[in-house]
């Protein structure tokens, strides 16, 4: 009889084994590295989160939980059914954010002004269900441009587990003032040309010479 009763527990914590460390991970392969990075490079600056608790602990940091727990005008906006990528943009806690660092299911309430630099994965465990997906935006092109470099460099300490995605590359990611390919085929030929062309007035005039 006394079985009867401990049996639930007895599964509840064969169960628990197996489900904390899948819990755990995402928060110290992903979350962590992400406050480390805003610690490290943006302390003192507003950014936009979805997980709001590491931010705050390690780092000097403004955050705008667009979760709502911590940031009264976005939860005022969930309230009133009014949350939204225009919203949202209006805010100015928003307007002066540079980064943002948020899960799939938030991306929408950011504007086109939001370039997105690319993505931390974890699946727990081969658990598919667990996935933990974040997605890092800067705020305008500047601001992109200095997170897509900081990005690169932190994703490559991060544990093997994690899956890297960066975002497609742009014009701008070429080096100022250095001609892309066809700029390069175009000065080749004009060099090549340029090159051939006394040869040619040369021979033309032999030619005349010789007539003459």
């Amino acid at each position: 009889m006394p079985l009867v009763f401990i049996a639930p527990a007895l599964a509840k914590g064969t169960a628990s084994t197996f489900v904390i460390p899948a819990a755990v991970q995402p928060t110290y392969e992903i979350e962590y590295p992400i406050r480390l990075l805003l610690r490290d490079h943006y302390s003192g600056s507003t950014v936009l989160v979805g997980e709001l608790g590491a931010p705050s602990y390690l780092g000097d940091i403004r955050c705008v939980d667009l979760f709502g727990l911590g940031s009264v005008e976005i939860s005022r906006l969930m309230l009133e059914g009014r949350m939204n990528a225009s919203t949202v943009a209006a805010l100015p806690s928003v307007r002066a954010a540079t980064v943002a660092v948020v899960p799939d299911t938030l991306k929408r309430f950011l504007g086109p002004d939001w370039i997105e630099v690319g993505s931390w994965t974890v699946i727990p465990y081969g658990q598919e269900r667990l996935r933990w997906h974040e997605t890092f935006f800067g705020h305008g092109e500047t601001a992109a441009d200095s997170l897509r470099v900081r990005f690169r460099r932190f994703s490559g300490g991060l544990s093997p587990n994690v899956e890297v995605t960066t975002a497609a590359s742009t014009p701008r990611d070429a080096t100022p003032g250095t001609p892309d390919m066809k700029q390069q085929a175009a000065l080749s030929a004009a060099k090549s040309a340029t090159r051939r062309a006394p040869r040619g007035a040369l021979a033309r005039a032999k030619g005349r010479s010789g007539r003459l």
